[in-house]
């Protein structure tokens, strides 16, 4: 006979244990642990309920289990795997996701750990048919089809976490939508057919950007006059999220109604089909605006709120709204911060890798409050920055000397490792030849780069005086 500890709806325990099958009470709660299995070959595990079973009978889902009395939940998800399916895994090598409370018909409910696990199905398994009617392996889309049937978002989003975290891959955000259009309409093709000559562990997450004379923009001045129809149908024919910079911080009510932000944003929800596009957003009122009328878009929270406190970046995080969040630089270096993430929560962070702005500016928002008042039309001088090296321009070499400067083996080395597999490429209002600089030093393969060069721009006739 199996028993269970009883706990509050705080997770306290009342010092109550109770049968298994005992008759629920309201207000009592106990724990149960689910199990991500993921094997060696990539592939997850699926178990096939017992057509018997109390709770969807015949369903394909994870395996788990009540924590039983006296146990942690840590070990209670071990036992129900050598239990349910005749695996033994490691309990030093349980990744914790998340926990989350459900509330039943009765009043009553259960605090589910969800863990993740790698496993050895190469034996094949051992199962009671009573209590498990099959077993399949699958890769991670149908996994997660399958199982989400009975679980919530934020589920989903740490299953999701867990398996970049594995498969180890980056994802770059680039920038210049519009302003670089004729270089991704040349650098899109030979990334395509020319894939190995690129790194196999990263791709594109999205290209980033905002049309000249948009009142919603912010971060920086918005450049190219390109059709939005034709940038958007680049973006859609090679996969590629397209994001609105909308990153304007002064934004008032009587701006929500701007018929240019309005019709970009109703372009970029319509052309989402393959894969879903997103804004870029700094003001709480334009937030709550795209979410209430462009559902469609996800919503990235912006750098230029110059987050440079730990535990603000942490409830920025928390936010559910936002998809991704960007800290600012300063912050990418403190990895007792990342290292202390869910990896729900890590899978969300977003480093800007290459920022060339002193360590130590103080100027940033004033900065950014700037280009925003100069997109609202509103009369202002030029900001003018007096941090060390403001006036100097970009440079790529002295960002690599930048505190914050992420390069390609923190990328591979640390970040990876670790769940955060989301990097920032700043450009906007750089030059193309240097945005193609960032693409070659962090997507191209050394022993590649001239004759990426070469397919995009250089040939013997190129004179540079």
């Amino acid at each position: 006979m199996e028993y269970r500890d009883i706990y509050t709806k705080d997770e306290e325990f009342t010092g109550i244990v109770r049968e298994k099958h005992a008759e629920r009470v309201a207000g009592e709660y106990y724990r149960h642990a689910i199990v991500i299995l993921r094997n060696r070959e990539g592939l997850y595990v699926l178990q096939q309920r017992s057509p018997k079973a109390r709770y969807f009978p015949g369903k394909w889902d994870v395996t788990g289990g009540g924590v039983a009395h006296g146990e942690t939940p840590e070990e209670a998800a071990v036992r129900e795997v050598k239990e349910e399916l005749g695996l033994d895994i490691d309990i030093a090598q349980l990744v914790f996701l998340f926990k989350y409370r459900v509330e039943f018909e009765k009043k009553d409910g259960q605090f589910t750990y969800v863990f993740a696990a790698p496993c050895d199905t190469s034996n094949g398994y051992s199962y009671d048919p009573y209590e498990v009617n099959g077993v399949k392996e699958v890769p991670f889309e149908e996994y997660f089809e399958t199982v989400m049937f009975n679980k919530n978002e934020e589920f989903g989003k740490a299953l999701r976490a867990y398996e970049a975290s594995v498969r180890k891959k980056a994802y770059y955000h680039l920038p210049g939508l519009f302003e670089f259009f004729d270089l991704y309409r040349a650098f899109l093709p030979v990334y395509r057919e020319h894939r190995d000559w690129f790194y196999d562990w990263c791709e594109i997450g999205s290209v980033y950007g905002a049309p000249a004379d948009c009142i919603f923009g912010g971060g920086r001045a918005g450049y190219g006059e390109d059709d939005p129809r034709d940038v958007l149908a680049l973006m859609r024919e090679y996969g590629i999220s397209a994001r609105l910079t909308f990153s304007n911080s002064l934004l008032r009510e009587e701006h929500l109604a701007d018929r240019k932000c309005n019709r970009l944003l109703r372009e970029l929800a319509e052309a989402g089909t393959s894969v879903e596009n997103g804004v870029i957003v700094h003001s709480d009122l334009l937030l709550n605006y795209i979410r209430e009328r462009y559902p469609e878009l996800y919503t990235v929270s912006s750098t230029t709120k110059v987050i440079t406190d730990a535990d603000a970046f942490k409830e920025e995080l928390a936010r559910p709204e936002f998809r991704y969040a960007v800290p600012d630089f300063r912050l990418n270096k403190r990895m007792d911060l990342w290292e202390g993430l869910p990896v729900a929560q890590r899978a969300k962070v977003e480093l800007l890798c290459n920022e060339c702005c002193c360590f130590g500016c103080t100027e940033r928002r004033a900065c950014y409050e700037n280009v925003s008042r100069k997109n609202l039309g509103e009369p202002c001088e030029d900001h003018v920055c007096t941090a060390p090296g403001g006036q100097e321009g970009y440079r790529f070499s002295r960002a690599m000397k930048n505190p914050g400067f992420i390069g390609v083996e923190d990328i591979q080395r640390t970040y990876l490792p670790m769940g955060i597999s989301h990097f920032k490429i700043e450009g906007r209002s750089l030059g193309s030849a240097l945005v193609l600089e960032f693409l070659l030093y962090y997507m191209t393969k050394p022993e590649h780069q001239l004759e990426v060069r070469e397919a995009i721009y250089l040939d013997s006739m190129l004179d540079l005086f």
